[in-house]
């Protein structure tokens, strides 16, 4: 499961600004303990080195072969979004899109 941030728009007070998706970055985290059936958090991203908008980033993985492939685990992520000096203060959005993958062994 990974996930990348897109650019961040403004809108009234600041339409027409812009700043990267890489200033958003996280934190994963997990509120199931033990982690089910080998799953294992991504790395801390920080914001701006490298964010999460150029490149998308793991959340959580598990292993091809590892486990029965059954069981839950609730996953989360601390979001920190350093919002650029030269931002015009203004309502921004940005789509953070979660991407997962799976396989049938």
């Amino acid at each position: 499961m990974s996930g990348q941030d897109s650019s961040w728009t403004g809108s009234g007070s600041a339409n027409g600004s812009t700043f990267s998706g890489d200033q958003l970055g996280w934190e994963p985290t997990s509120s199931t303990a033990p982690l089910t059936q080998g799953v294992t958090l991504g790395a801390t991203v920080a914001p701006a080195s490298p964010g999460l908008g150029d490149t998308a980033a793991v959340l959580a993985a598990v292993p091809a072969g590892v486990g029965n492939g059954y069981g839950t685990t609730t996953l989360g992520a601390g979001l920190t979004l350093a919002i650029p000096p030269t931002a015009p203060p203004g309502p921004y959005t940005s789509a953070l899109t979660i991407t997962i993958v799976t396989s049938n062994p």
